[in-house]
């Protein structure tokens, strides 16, 4: 069993990443490549990562910049450019800024990219719907595994790394985009060659699975659940 390889990314400079984010523009230019991994939660940001600060439905990335800054992260993506504040410290720091408007929709081809496109390395189900997709995902990672087939699932229940049997939580349906490159290349290289995924209409709406080409997909039903978050069926 293979061991897990190290993020491409670490390698790239800002032309780099400027080439994996189409229209985005250099803010300020500091150290490069990262040393580290690519986080949305300033809180779990460390010396040589890089933070990427997005609105979201209950937060705004932007408002944790200083404290990514100074919890050390070499780069900083954003959706909007940075106050003179925030453009000072990163200064001072030697960081470097990227500023890219569509960010959100880009961010998952980006953590793609940023670890070597591990989605592209496997075979890669999606089962969405309103109920039933961890049933029928669970279902069809047992079944693939029955097979013979290593495969791994990612879902309510959490991630499932074949050949393990039990799962460990992330707390959400569909992780983010991030998380889900990562675990992804990690399953990659310890043999697993069929990924069984649950896709939630939250993770579509916020574009969790942007960059990921689905080999095969599951629709099991559609119900009037869930219109706190998106208002109307139409939108659903």
């Amino acid at each position: 069993m293979s061991s897990v390889s190290q993020p491409l990314g670490r390698l790239w400079g800002v032309h780099d990443w400027l080439e994996h984010l189409e229209g985005a523009t250099l803010q300020l230019e500091g150290n490069l490549p990262i040393k580290g991994d690519l986080h949305l939660d300033s809180r779990k940001v460390e010396q040589g990562d890089a933070f990427l600060a997005m609105k979201g439905h209950d937060e705004d990335g932007h408002h944790y910049i200083d404290q990514a800054i100074k919890a050390g992260c070499m780069l900083i993506l954003a959706e909007s450019a940075l106050n003179e504040a925030q453009i000072q410290l990163a200064s001072d720091s030697q960081r470097t800024v990227i500023i890219d408007p569509l960010l959100r929709e880009h961010h998952g081809a980006l953590a793609q990219g940023f670890y070597g496109f591990p989605a592209q390395e496997c075979t890669l189900i999606g089962v969405t719907g309103t109920n039933g997709k961890t049933t029928v995902a669970t279902l069809l990672c047992d079944w693939y595994q029955a097979l013979e087939i290593p495969a791994s699932m990612i879902g309510t229940t959490g991630i499932r790394v074949w050949p393990e049997a039990t799962a460990t939580s992330t707390g959400l349906t569909t992780a983010d985009a991030i998380t889900l490159a990562k675990t992804m290349r990690a399953m990659v290289d310890t043999g697993t060659t069929h990924i069984v995924m649950e896709v939630s209409s939250h993770a579509l709406d916020q574009a969790r699975v942007g960059g990921l080409e689905f080999d095969g997909a599951i629709f099991t039903n559609l119900s009037q659940d869930h219109l706190d978050y998106h208002a109307s069926m139409e939108a659903y």
